[in-house]
């Protein structure tokens, strides 16, 4: 065995190494997941997958170090063993899914804006969070259908995972998703949809978030970042 090949292995060990830059700053949401990037090692640490270690999504040694999609997803699959079996899968993904939709897709969304395009958080959670919903908050759900309110959300996941919310208490419970984002008064969240949106983006929303108050809404905004 080579020196350092334990440590290597060790998931606290590893993260620590990580977590002495990525530690950094950020607005949250309710849950404590952050919306900036950098802030990668807390997001992780605060997540339910004790386990899992940087260096399953991410080679450190490579000067582009984001993670491989299906690293990532056989890092997931490795612990949640049963999930490697494509029946399980579907049953766990849910038919309306099939093909289409990773783990890191329901459990990492891409919410967290880097420094040239919105990145997946590392806060791994489930979509079914009562108090983002309720917070008209990102979730997994609606950042691919914006299109639909977030009492549809809670009406899929009753359907489809048998999980129970009441979103009659919920102020924006009927409001679509992408709309809901776009007019949020955090610029981090209209900024967040127009890149979820992509060139689907709406001409009026376009032109309303090239006049937003906030500079670094009119940049990401711009059209020459689509």
């Amino acid at each position: 065995e080579e020196p350092f090949d334990a440590e290597r292995r060790d998931a606290r060990v590893v993260n620590a190494v990580c977590a002495q830059c990525h530690s950094g700053p950020s607005p949250r949401l309710v849950d404590g997941t952050a919306l900036r990037n950098s802030s990668e090692a807390l997001d992780l640490g605060a997540s339910p997958c004790t386990g899992i270690k940087c260096t399953d999504c991410h080679d450190p040694h490579r000067a582009d170090s984001r993670g491989d999609e299906a690293r990532a997803n056989a890092a997931c699959v490795h612990c949640h063993d049963k999930l490697a079996d494509p029946v399980a899968a579907l049953a766990h993904g849910g038919t309306e899914h099939a093909g289409r939709a990773t783990c890191v897709d329901c459990h990492m969304p891409k919410l967290v804006m880097g420094i040239d395009r919105y990145v997946r958080t590392h806060r791994i959670s489930s979509p079914t969070n009562a108090a983002i919903l309720a917070a008209a908050g990102p979730n997994a759900c609606n950042a691919c259908h914006l299109d639909r309110s977030f009492a549809w959300t809670a009406d899929a996941l009753a359907r489809e995972w048998n999980v129970r919310l009441d979103p009659r208490r919920w102020r924006h419970a009927d409001e679509h998703a992408g709309a809901a984002w776009l007019s949020s008064p955090d610029g981090l969240l209209r900024v967040m949809a127009a890149e979820l949106y992509g060139d689907r983006l709406p001409a009026a929303a376009r032109a309303t978030l090239a006049a937003d108050p906030l500079p670094f809404v009119r940049a990401w905004a711009a059209p020459a970042k689509h």
